[in-house]
């Protein structure tokens, strides 16, 4: 009888060297290790490449960016100060140099900060101003002497934008345009007063002529008389029209402001229509707003007559001009409408413009100076409002125009 033995080992494992299989494990993991890294420093070596890339191109394009902007504030005929936050004269492009007779042969700001601090105490003040104070005042004019010479500079300032703290200041010579501007208001001024003082002896003969002074006139010389009558009040109104725009363009008209209702304007200016609107069988109604507002009596009820007179010309018998007005939150809005051919859509941007008017078959001996909506849209900004026109559906045009219910400063 056998007696039991354990099983052995399998044969192929009595000959196994554990200290080898253990070595080549280890070495195993290591070219694992390595393979790994490889690949890893593979791809991040791809990604770095492609952040390069981009990079070089970001860098490119800033340094593009950059040579553009420099180039802009070197080329610009105005004057480009930026300062920091301490009010110090960073950047001074070519232009201020000229201007404030700053040395050009290098770009070192220490000699503009101490030509602009010593020799323009207007500007140095200007530029030493907080930040917040020179954004509330935007854009004003100021009066420096450069080289013994008197000048009117106009200025824009912004404070910067972003991380940086600071102000930039544009500044632009209108001497040569102020006195331009001078030149026309004194020349539209004495030739306004030449015209006019033999304007007034010529409709006065007239006047006198036509009531019979000098005997009853023939039919034919009276006819005439009428025609030379009509002619020397569209040439006085044409003149009191020039001088209006005029002062309405240099900023010369002071306003009287007052609590008005806009029943009680619409009322005067129907008054004074009324038997035009009759010759045309032409129907004016009005439908006012309770609302009381703030503006100068005279020049709405100019703007009024305008209006209603451009309506009444257009407007053809057995028509109705309506005038309305209505409050809009913290605004007064006037309506006048009629039921006329319309304004022609490419017209209506341009129809504000001095001497613009619509051109027409019909007969002009009625026509006005050309001025009269130009006064209009003078009048109305004068008082911070806004004016403008639209085309009814089917027929007529409407004229609009706001006004604030409160005063504020022209």
């Amino acid at each position: 009888m056998n007696a039991y033995l354990p099983s052995s080992p399998h044969p192929a494992l009595a000959f196994v060297n554990w200290q080898e299989v253990t070595i080549f494990s280890t070495v195993a993991v290591v070219l694992g290790l390595i393979i790994r890294i490889w690949m890893i420093e593979r791809t991040h070596g791809k990604i770095r490449e492609v952040l390069e890339k981009r990079v070089a191109q970001r860098t490119g394009e800033l340094e593009r960016s950059f040579r553009l902007t420099k180039h802009v504030v070197t080329s610009v005929s105005e004057a480009i100060i930026v300062t920091d936050e301490f009010g110090r004269a960073d950047l001074v492009n070519p232009a201020a140099r000229r201007l404030f007779g700053i040395a050009m042969d290098h770009d070192e700001t220490n000699d503009a900060r101490r030509v602009l601090d010593e020799s323009y105490p207007e500007i140095h003040e200007l530029i030493s101003t907080h930040s917040d104070d020179i954004a509330q005042r935007r854009s004003f004019t100021i009066d420096v002497d450069t080289s013994n010479e008197k000048k009117i500079l106009e200025i824009s300032a912004a404070p910067l934008d972003g991380p940086l703290h600071g102000n930039v200041l544009v500044i632009r010579d209108i001497t040569s345009a102020l006195s331009l501007l001078e030149m026309k208001t004194r020349f539209i001024s004495i030739v306004s007063h030449e015209i006019r003082t033999p304007l007034t002896s010529l409709a006065g003969s007239l006047d006198l002529l036509d009531a019979g002074v000098v005997g009853v006139l023939p039919t034919q010389a009276a006819e005439l008389v009428n025609v030379a009558q009509e002619s020397t009040s569209r040439l006085v109104r044409l003149v009191n029209d020039v001088l209006d725009l005029d002062r309405l363009e240099s900023q010369r008209v002071d306003l009287t402001l007052g609590e008005q209702t806009s029943g009680t304007l619409i009322a005067e200016v129907f008054r004074t229509l009324q038997p035009q609107a009759n010759r045309k069988r032409v129907r004016l109604v009005a439908e006012p707003a309770p609302d009381t507002f703030v503006a100068d009596h005279d020049r709405i009820v100019q703007v009024l007559l305008n209006l209603i007179q451009n309506a009444l010309k257009f407007s053809p018998p057995s028509s109705t001009v309506l005038v309305t007005s209505l409050r809009v939150n913290n605004e007064i809005h006037f309506f006048v409408d009629d039921e006329g051919r319309g304004i022609p859509a490419d017209a209506l941007d341009g129809i504000f413009e001095p001497f613009s008017q619509i051109e027409t078959s019909d007969d002009r001996r009625n026509s006005g100076t050309g001025l009269g909506l130009a006064i209009s849209r003078g009048i109305i900004h004068r008082h911070r409002g806004r004016i403008w026109a639209e085309n009814r559906s089917p027929v007529g045009s409407r004229f609009i125009f706001t006004l604030p219910l409160l005063p504020k400063e022209p």
